[in-house]
């Protein structure tokens, strides 16, 4: 079998924020394409408080968990085109921001 898994963190920043891309093809040519989100559960302030505490003394918190869902294989070039559009997208973006910070100096 051949997988790849490639992890993406959120521009963000917050170390809670991850997707896992997770792709797999076996010698029977099944493939398959997982987009997994990690989701922290939000907790008030004071259970968020005691979880802390029992890390401190080495006692096990809650865990994270990861929820999935499957691409079809017919959907894949649909992804890529949109990310390919977004990532132009930027691209101009930054090019007028560029421009414009060149006028300004002028």
């Amino acid at each position: 079998m051949n997988d790849e898994v490639v992890n993406f963190d959120c521009s963000c920043g917050a170390m809670h924020h991850i997707m896992r891309v997770s792709t797999a093809m076996d010698d029977d040519g099944w493939t398959f394409c997982a987009f997994e989100f990690r989701l922290n559960p939000y907790l008030p302030w004071y259970r968020r408080l005691w979880v802390a505490l029992r890390y401190v003394f080495g006692r096990p918190g809650p865990k994270c968990e990861y929820d999935a869902f499957i691409l079809d294989v017919e959907k894949v070039g649909e992804i890529i085109s949109i990310l390919k559009r977004h990532k132009e997208a930027v691209r101009v973006l930054k090019l007028h921001k560029d421009e414009v910070r060149e006028q300004a100096k002028v």
